[in-house]
């Protein structure tokens, strides 16, 4: 009948099986087994108590684990061991109890802390007393192949402290390596998601088909992205995730995900977009209710209704410059390019009728509004008596970058376009009307950007000129 003794205090640095297995280190016999192998692990186990069994530190590393972390207990290992080699192990050990010449020496599996299997050759040998099998001691040695350096324990254990998800995972077998903050992530423990399919146990929703995700991991070496998550119990998660891939030697493709938690940020910039959109809406409307109080008071002064109706127009290019600058929901820089293709589409009649060069520029926002409502004046210049009222001249717009003498980045824009006969005439022959409005609206935007604004005349082409630092 075994022998009960009371649960000890698996904590304690003075463990019973410890202070047991220090005598037996000066027996002759086992020094000689300690010799006969490169040690991975050692343990020590009471077969009259069965759940109790010391385990060394180095045991543990071996695995990945911290060893002050573990208890000396028997079923802790026993969730380690793949379920088909403990059968195996256990009816080894089985054997070797009924007859000692029976060699304990057993080849087995286990997953570390990483989830990453790992092949332990397993020996040891029973003590015998009274007649039966009373302590057992044993020896792992990491399987040559799959030997770690220290430096790779110390890397695996880095993972798994990691506060990002890291996992990986091949489409044959399923997911293969699950770290801490996955589990923290997602809600599920390696044992759960160990071999499943790896988008269906994060509950992900790809932003677009795997095929080309792993399209572009193929030609780009990794894929970068935005992955939202819906669980079914209702829980919701953002994250931004990389995954890359590398071939295996058994020609399977091997994946790995690293993702952290972006829900909080994601969730304010949507709450952002809202505001941006409320904003273009009431600008929109301001400038709309300030256009129809022109319109009103016009109505009852008609001597002013020329002004008004002037000034009513150069509010609507005012309206339509702020309003084309918001539509790029501009939060931080914005691309030159973008700002042009905004602000004089509305303008164009055919897909040839303007011809933009430039190096790609951003423009910080607190400058979008003034080269926005100067393109605004030229393209509606244009419409009216430019290169946009006579079919076939097309526009050219350009832009570089240049150096002043104090080293300065100075930013010049340059409008090319045809102008009418007698616009052409009256410019050449000095007879041109003095600076209306617009011109005074251009060059005042100027003077904003702390630039120059000019025009001049080749032949049958008017050149106008935006130069401000950058």
């Amino acid at each position: 009948m075994a022998q009960n003794r009371p649960m000890p205090d698996t904590d304690c640095a003075d463990h019973y099986l410890k202070q047991e297995l220090d005598a037996l280190f000066r027996q002759d016999d086992i020094l000689a087994l300690l010799d006969d192998g490169i040690l991975d692990g050692i343990w020590y186990w009471d077969l009259q108590n069965p759940e109790h069994e010391y385990m060394s530190p180095g045991f543990w590393r071996t695995f990945g684990f911290d060893p002050s972390l573990k208890s000396h207990l028997a079923s802790e290992w026993q969730n380690l061991i793949f379920p088909e080699d403990g059968v195996a192990a256990a009816a080894t050990a089985k054997s070797h109890m009924a007859n000692p010449e029976f060699p304990y020496d057993q080849v087995v599996r286990y997953s570390t802390a990483s989830g990453a299997p790992i092949t332990i050759r397993c020996r040891g040998k029973a003590f015998w007393k009274d007649g039966a099998p009373h302590r057992m001691l044993g020896i792992h040695t990491v399987v040559a192949d799959h030997k770690r350096t220290a430096v790779e324990r110390q890397v695996e254990q880095m993972i798994q402290s990691a506060t990002s998800a890291i996992i990986s995972w091949t489409e044959e077998t399923g997911i293969e390596t699950w770290n801490n903050g996955a589990t923290q992530m997602y809600g599920t423990g390696f044992a759960q998601a160990h071999g499943r399919p790896i988008f269906e146990t994060t509950s992900a929703v790809l932003p677009e088909p795997w095929a080309d995700i792993q399209r572009v991991i193929k030609e780009t070496g990794e894929w970068n992205g935005i992955i939202p998550h819906e669980f079914p119990d209702g829980r919701q998660l953002i994250t931004m995730s990389r995954i890359m891939a590398a071939p295996m030697e058994d020609g399977r493709q091997l994946y790995l995900k690293t993702s952290r938690d972006d829900t909080e940020r994601q969730s304010l910039a949507q709450r952002n977009e809202l505001l941006l959109r409320e904003m273009k809406h009431r600008v929109q409307n301001l400038f709309a209710i300030v256009q129809a109080i022109i319109r009103v008071s016009a109505r009852k002064s008609p001597e002013a209704m020329d002004y008004a109706t002037d000034l009513q127009a150069r509010m609507g290019a005012l309206a339509a410059a702020h309003t084309a600058s918001l539509a790029l929901d501009a939060v931080g820089p914005v691309d030159l390019r973008d700002l042009v293709s905004t602000i004089l589409e509305p303008h164009r009649h055919t897909g040839d009728d303007l011809k933009v060069e430039g190096p790609e520029l951003l423009l910080s926002v607190e400058r979008l509004t003034s080269v926005g409502l100067i393109l605004h004046e030229l393209a509606t210049n244009s419409v009216k008596h430019g290169s946009w009222s006579l079919p076939g001249h097309p526009v050219h717009l350009d832009w570089c970058i240049e150096v002043t003498e104090d080293h300065k980045d100075l930013l010049r824009i340059v409008w090319r376009e045809a102008l009418e006969a007698d616009r052409l005439i009256a410019a050449e022959t000095g007879l041109a009307e003095a600076p209306g409005f617009g011109s005074d609206l251009i060059r005042n935007s100027a003077r904003q950007l702390g630039g120059t604004f000019a025009r001049t005349f080749e032949k049958d082409i008017m050149c106008s000129m935006l130069a401000f630092p950058i």
